[in-house]
């Protein structure tokens, strides 16, 4: 259950914005989070690990895969994602990050 979550009502599969992510970047890192907004809703955050800032080419990508309701509000470059005691991605360190 940690990878769905509920965005206005609709439930979504992290992974299947994280598929279609890495489809576009040929393989690299992605991982998507979901977080509280300002106003105490549910959104989603895509984090891309990359050199570069294609946050834009992506989205527009993303669009053509995806519904609306399942965009991230979010994509957000980072050169090497955090990783925890176990060697995998921190996603909680990430989620810190959209404070």
């Amino acid at each position: 259950m940690d990878s769905q979550v509920k965005v206005q009502g609709f439930r979504i599969e992290l992974g299947e914005i994280e598929f279609h992510a890495k489809e576009f970047l040929k393989g690299a890192n992605a991982v998507c989070i979901s977080f509280e907004n300002t106003v105490g809703n549910t959104d989603i955050a895509l984090f891309i690990e990359s050199g570069g800032d294609i946050s834009s080419a992506l989205s527009d990508y993303l669009k053509t895969k995806l519904p609306s309701y399942m965009l991230p509000s979010a994509v957000i470059n980072c050169a090497q994602f955090p990783l925890n005691a176990n060697g995998k991605i921190d996603k909680n360190a990430l989620k810190t990050m959209m404070k």
